[in-house]
C-alpha cells in the first residue's frame, strides 16, 4: 500500500498489528511523507464546516499560534463527544449523518496531530514552523516540522522488529539515516551497481546560463531555442521536458514554435497531470510531455521517451519555511534533496538494460553541482556524464 494509507492505518486506524518485518519500497519518500501526515491544516472554513466557533487567529508571532493550536484541543474533544452523542440520540438522513461523522473522524484525526505537536515541542524539543495565508474563504494556517527524526521510531518504525529499506537513491546513507532518527551502528547498508550500460543512457550537458530567480528571465529564451533544437533532432522520437516549475513550464509552451508546439503535452495545474500523462501514454504521434511534477513515479519504457530534458537543478523550495529552516540547520540535507530529485529525474527514461534514451541538462550551474555534489551522486550516474558541447 501507500505510505499515506498505511501510516493513517498503523497510527488512526489501528488495523496492524506489531510485525517481524517492515519493507519500505521507495524509502526516499518516507521522511517527506511522515512530516505531511503529521503537519496540521487548519481554516477558518473547515473550522465551521465541523462546528467550532473560533477561528484562526490574525498574528505576526509563532508562539500565539502555538497557543491556539493547543486551546483547541479540548475544543475538538467537547465537539468529537457532541457530535457522538447527536448520532446516537436522533435518526438522521443518510446525507446528514455521513457529514457528522466525517467531522467526527476529522476532528480525532487532528486531535491526535495537536496532541503530537504539543509533545513533540514541549517533550522532545523538536521545532515547527508556522505558514500563514488568507484567501476568500478566510484565514488558514499549516504546522509543519522542521525535521521527523525524533518522530519516525514511534509513527513508523515502532511497529516492526526489523526494517528493509529500498531506495535507487539512498545516494549519502549518514544524510538518509539521520533524517529518519536511525543511529548509523543500527543500520546496514547494502549497495549495488546498476546493470544499465552507461552508453545506453548518456546524459549531455547543454548548458543555456543560470537559471536561479534572478537569472531566470534572461536565460529562458536561451533555454527555448535549445529545446527547439533538441525537437528538431529528434523528429519521430516521444520525449519528456521536466520544467521544475509552472512559470518555467508556462513560459516554454507559450514560446516554442508553432511547428514545434503541436507536439507538446503540457499541464498548468497538479489537477492536470494524470490526464497529460495518458494522452501523452496513447498517443502514436512523437509526442513530448511537458511537465513540472514527474520527476518519479512514471514508467516511459522504450519508446515512451527516448529523449529528456532536466531543464534546472531541482533543489527544493526555499519560499517553504519548513524547507528554508532545515537548510539553515542541516546543509546536507538540501543538497542530498537536490541530488535525490535529479536522479529520479534522469531515470524515467530508462527502465531496463535493453532499454536506452538520452538526456540533457540545461542549466549552466549542472557541472559546477555535480563537482560538488561528486561524492553523494551514484556512481552509475557519473559514468553517463558526457563532455560539455
Amino acid at each position: 500500500m501507500n505510505y499515506a494509507y498505511f501510516l493513517a492505518e498503523l497510527n488512526h486506524g489501528g488495523g496492524f498489528s506489531n510485525r517481524d518485518l517492515l519493507v519500505l519500497d521507495e524509502a526516499h519518500n518516507a521522511e517527506e511523507t511522515l512530516m505531511n501526515f503529521v503537519q496540521i491544516t487548519l481554516t477558518d472554513r473547515t473550522l465551521e464546516e465541523v462546528g467550532i466557533a473560533e477561528r484562526v487567529p490574525t498574528s505576526f508571532d509563532n508562539e500565539e499560534y502555538f497557543e491556539f493550536a493547543e486551546d483547541l484541543i479540548s475544543r475538538f474533544v467537547n465537539r468529537s463527544l457532541e457530535i457522538d452523542a447527536k448520532l446516537k440520540k436522533d435518526v438522521h438522513k443518510a446525507d446528514l449523518a455521513l457529514a457528522l461523522m466525517q467531522a467526527k473522524q476529522w476532528l480525532e484525526q487532528q486531535i491526535q496531530r495537536l496532541e503530537l505537536l504539543h509533545y513533540s515541542r514541549e517533550d522532545m524539543r523538536d521545532e515547527w514552523v508556522v505558514e500563514r495565508w488568507r484567501d476568500r474563504d478566510g484565514q488558514g494556517i499549516r504546522f509543519k516540522p522542521v525535521c521527523v527524526a525524533g518522530l519516525a521510531g514511534d509513527l513508523l518504525f515502532g511497529f516492526t522488529e526489523r526494517v528493509l529499506m529500498l531506495s535507487a537513491t539512498i545516494l549519502d546513507p549518514a544524510t538518509f539515516l539521520r533524517s529518519l532518527g536511525v543511529v548509523s551502528e543500527q543500520a546496514e547498508v547494502i549497495q549495488v551497481e546498476s546493470d544499465f550500460p552507461p552508453e545506453n543512457r548518456p546524459l549531455y550537458p547543454r548548458p543555456v546560463g543560470k537559471l536561479t530567480r534572478h537569472y531566470l528571465d534572461a536565460s529562458l529564451p536561451r533555454l527555448v531555442a535549445e529545446i527547439a533544437d533538441l525537437f528538431e533532432s529528434h523528429p519521430c522520437d516521444k520525449g519528456l521536458i521536466h520544467a521544475h516549475s509552472y512559470r518555467i513550464a508556462s513560459y516554454i509552451a507559450r514560446n516554442l514554435p508553432p511547428r514545434l508546439a503541436s507536439r507538446l503535452i503540457a499541464h498548468y495545474s497538479p489537477t492536470g497531470r494524470e490526464a497529460a500523462l495518458e494522452r501523452h501514454l496513447l498517443s502514436s504521434e512523437p509526442t513530448v510531455l511537458l511537465t513540472p511534477s514527474m520527476t518519479e513515479g512514471i514508467d516511459l519504457v522504450d519508446d515512451l521517451a527516448r529523449w529528456q530534458v532536466i531543464c534546472k537543478i531541482p533543489y527544493p523550495y526555499l519560499g517553504d519555511p519548513q524547507v528554508a529552516r532545515r537548510k539553515e540547520i542541516d546543509p546536507a540535507w538540501y543538497a542530498w534533496r537536490a541530488c535525490l530529485t535529479i536522479v529520479q529525474a534522469y531515470g524515467r527514461s530508462v527502465r531496463g538494460p535493453d532499454d536506452f534514451a538520452v538526456t540533457y541538462v540545461m542549466d549552466g550551474d549542472f557541472e559546477l553541482f555535480v563537482r560538488r555534489q561528486e561524492r553523494r551522486l551514484p556512481e552509475w550516474f557519473l559514468a553517463a556524464l558526457q563532455p560539455s558541447p
